[in-house]
């Protein structure tokens, strides 16, 4: 009585045949080629109790004929390219407990007539295209546990007559539907999963009642007021997520440290207080963001956080230095505390994290050398040390960190850095070391395997001599901003930058840059339409060098956008300013 199509090599689709003859109570077709259309003669399966489509490449739409399978308690679609709505008609098919719609192209709106379905626990719409308003009348569903109407295009009000479903495990309505949350949630002592968007008012007192609860999560919000202090209660709760609201008033110890949690997002609110105290309860706390807040004080130790995995602390008014505590987290993944007020030097302690992908810690009052030791930190992608006083090198020893994709220590006046490093990334995308006390030439091939790279800066360095190897940017072709100003670099102008097309910014002032602009008369052409290499670019800075030449050659800079740059600019052209371009 069982047909299970799942995890098969087969193709085509569902026989529109006498499915009476089967006599089924399962249908199952998961993870498989299956395609064609629901067949609406299934409706002949009157002993059909679960029918589950996952992952399959079945379209069309759920026929109205299958208000027939009145034996029908399981109906779920996950990943499918079924479309249109949900028949009104699923109504009359008491006997269903479960109808889950997830991640399909279902639209249409959630059907009222649901409501007379008392036997229902679950229905699941979330990441689907439905819309319309949550109906107001699902009280009735007396058996209801899980109601997920999570990103959705669905709008309007909160009914509050959802807060009278006492059976409610689970309600999620992370969607731009606005409403409140009223004393009454405390008769739903079943709650363990409350996700809400667009909540206004205050957060209720009666919240601390439920101590079921396991994951909290209100954000993109207009509540306002302070925090309750009852929500201490929930002694079992594992998500507390309450960001991008303007909530206020003081974040005390005892929530941070309620036992159970394993993740704290309390970022971009108006919350103060400190975190002195905290010493995380909790060893199982994966990820605490608190950036954009109130906090103050000195920086916490944050001992026993050995399983912590992500910190935000960026954008805060705390001080002291980098918690030693930290050292211990080796699972770190993501150190995010920028603008944070941390002072002294780096540790190389922090070696240890040895799976952190992401080091920001740009506007702070660093001193000190870079730590050898960090070159060992071989899973970084993005690093950010901009803006401290940091001094010492980033010398060939850390070409090891290949994996990054973000190399920004900007803004740091005694900072060297090795141009040999980056011969060893592949996958960089941005390069930020302007403002520091780099030195030494350019070497030949430093870009050579930096074919992703989008931003070039390293202007101000003023020490930088030699020249711009001819084939620079003959690789990172898909460069958009480049400045190289402020240096001593002197030569021709490269060749290669006839490379970049999808340039908007080029300066390249204040060298001692010299001989003739070269010419893009051989600019890459798009079937009819000539490519110039500058067609993009809004800024071009060239102004301070020795170059010499007739002007007219910019005409092939950018004769893409038909603009004859030869017959607006005068003999001198600093600080003309054109319609479309800047040449400065």
């Amino acid at each position: 009585r069982n047909l299970n199509l799942s995890d098969t090599s087969l193709s085509g689709s569902l026989p529109n045949t006498d499915w009476h003859q089967f006599d089924l109570a399962d249908v199952k077709i998961a993870n498989s080629s299956m395609s064609g259309t629901l067949p609406i003669r299934m409706q002949s399966l009157s002993s059909l109790a679960n029918l589950l489509i996952h992952n399959t490449l079945l379209s069309g739409t759920i026929p109205n004929e299958f208000e027939t399978l009145t034996s029908l308690q399981n109906f779920s679609l996950f990943t499918s390219s079924l479309t249109g709505s949900l028949p009104s008609q699923f109504g009359l098919l008491s006997s269903l407990l479960d109808i889950s719609l997830w991640e399909t192209s279902m639209s249409g709106t959630a059907p009222s007539e649901l409501h007379t379905l008392t036997a229902l626990q679950v229905l699941d719409m979330h990441n689907c295209e439905i819309s319309g308003t949550v109906p107001n009348d699902y009280e009735g569903m007396t058996s209801l546990q899980i109601l997920d109407f999570s990103n959705t295009k669905m709008s309007g009000t909160i009914p509050q007559s959802l807060y009278d479903l006492t059976t409610l495990v689970e309600l999620q309505l992370s969607v731009p539907v606005v409403g409140t949350v009223p004393e009454k949630i405390a008769s739903i002592t079943t709650m363990e999963s409350l996700v809400l968007s667009y909540v206004t008012g205050t957060l209720p007192v009666a919240l601390g009642s439920l101590t079921a609860m396991k994951s909290l999560i209100v954000s993109d919000s207009t509540v306002s007021g302070n925090l309750p202090p009852t929500l201490t209660s929930m002694t079992v709760l594992q998500t507390f997520h309450l960001s991008n609201t303007p909530v206020s008033g003081t974040i005390t110890n005892n929530l941070l440290n309620m036992p159970s949690l394993v993740s704290i997002k309390i970022g971009n609110t108006s919350l103060s207080g400190t975190l002195q105290d905290f010493e995380a309860t909790s060893s199982d706390l994966r990820t605490l963001y608190a950036s954009s807040t109130s906090l103050s004080g000195t920086m916490p130790q944050m001992n026993n956080l050995t399983k912590l995995t992500q910190l935000y602390l960026s954008q805060t008014s705390l001080s002291g230095s980098l918690p030693s505590g930290l050292y211990a987290s080796t699972a770190m993944e993501i150190l995010h505390m920028y603008r944070s007020g941390i002072s002294g030097t780096l540790p190389s302690e922090l070696e240890t994290m040895t799976a952190l992908q992401t080091l920001f810690l740009h506007e702070n009052s660093l001193t000190g050398e870079i730590p050898p030791a960090y070159s060992a930190m071989t899973a970084l992608r993005y690093i950010d040390l901009g803006f401290n006083d940091l001094a010492g090198s980033f010398d060939a020893n850390f070409s090891s960190l290949s994996s990054l994709s973000a190399f920004m220590v900007n803004n740091n006046a005694q900072l060297n850095v090795d141009f040999q490093i980056f011969q060893n990334f592949t996958s960089l995308q941005h390069i930020a070391m302007h403002e520091c006390g780099l030195t030494g030439e350019i070497p030949e091939g430093m870009l050579d395997k930096s074919s992703s790279l989008q931003t070039l800066l390293m202007y101000g360095g003023l020490d930088v001599t030699g020249t711009i190897p001819d084939s620079f940017f003959s690789v990172p072709r898909g460069l958009n901003h480049v400045d190289m100003s402020l240096n001593s670099i002197s030569g021709s102008m490269p060749t290669s930058v006839a490379s970049l097309t999808s340039l908007k910014t080029f300066l390249i002032n204040n060298l001692a840059l010299s001989g003739s602009l070269p010419s893009f008369s051989s600019a890459r052409r798009d079937s009819a339409n000539v490519t110039s290499p500058f067609s993009k670019v809004t800024v071009l800075a060239m102004t301070r060098n020795d170059l010499e030449g007739d002007l007219t050659i910019l005409d092939t800079w950018f004769s893409g956008e038909g603009i004859q740059l030869s017959t607006l600019l005068p003999v001198s052209y600093t600080h003309l300013t054109l319609p479309t371009k800047r040449i400065v």
